[in-house]
């Protein structure tokens, strides 16, 4: 199935804390707001699923103040592949890049985070797949 293209986003590394990495890297990314509202979800919670808690449905998140009712879960990949669910928040980014996703807070997504030029999107996701197999990673 072939999925939208979302807005590219290139990281900046602005106190060269990465300089390590050769390449530039690129992601597609989307402000997630509430459940269903990522293009790659198509109704079927795929990237963000209802996040339940019990007996917390009417208390506040104390990360954005929103009542933890709008929020979402995620899973993702942490250092040793080991599978772990995270709470999204209405206003946080879902990143894609390399067929996997993961969230940024929106604090965070605007400081490390550029948008690319959008006649340029498929050229950098393109690029930035193919640099990171021909140095070896992932």
């Amino acid at each position: 199935m072939r999925r939208k293209i979302l807005p590219v986003y290139k990281f900046t590394d602005n106190d060269d804390f990465f300089s390590e990495i050769p390449y530039p890297v690129y992601v597609e990314a989307h402000q997630w707001m509430k459940i269903n509202t990522h293009p790659h979800d198509g109704g079927l919670f795929r990237i963000v699923k209802p996040y339940l808690t019990k007996f917390k449905e009417k208390e506040d998140c104390k990360d954005c103040e929103h009542p933890i009712e709008d929020h979402g879960a995620m899973k993702i990949k942490d250092v040793v592949e080991k599978v772990s669910w995270i709470k999204i928040c209405p206003g946080d980014w879902i990143l894609l890049n390399n067929n996997e996703y993961w969230p940024c807070p929106d604090y965070l997504f605007h400081e490390i985070y550029k948008i690319t030029p959008k006649r340029e999107w498929y050229e950098n996701i393109r690029c930035s797949s193919q640099s990171k197999s021909k140095h070896g990673l992932k």
